[in-house]
């Protein structure tokens, strides 16, 4: 599991669903949080620590320019490791002084070209992440 630690800067509420806006280092992040059923009534404070956690299986990797996707977490990294097995290959990831992880198949690590020290961008879906005060 990923933890990225960040601070609530804004909150948008819509019928159902919460937006939250988490800054994590120099970069916002993006959460959509379902607000009905047992866990409704969720009250996000403004300025307040959050912990968001994320599987590594729901980061994906884009090598390139991030202009044209429909992801809004956009977090620019470095390759730090990669542990290649037959079918899944794990990568670990450096944006600023936070390591992430991410589990992809191997078969696209290698038509990707994926190396040690390359540049990239890690996207995450905004309703995979959980917040945790």
């Amino acid at each position: 599991m990923n933890n990225l630690i960040g601070r609530i800067v804004e909150v948008e509420r819509g019928n159902s669903l919460i937006r939250v806006t988490i800054q994590v280092l120099d970069n916002l992040m993006q959460v959509i949080i379902l607000d009905e059923g047992p866990q409704a009534g969720y009250q996000p404070v403004i300025q307040s620590a959050c912990t968001l956690i994320f599987k590594e299986t729901e980061v994906s990797i884009l090598l390139g320019k991030a202009d044209h996707v429909s992801i809004a977490n956009k977090m620019p990294c470095n390759i730090l490791e990669i542990k290649e097995e037959q079918i899944l290959s794990r990568i670990k990831l450096q944006h600023g002084t936070l390591m992430l992880y991410a589990i992809i198949s191997t078969k696209e690590l290698r038509r990707m070209g994926l190396r040690e020290g390359h540049h990239v961008v890690a996207l995450i879906k905004e309703n995979e992440i959980i917040l945790a005060d």
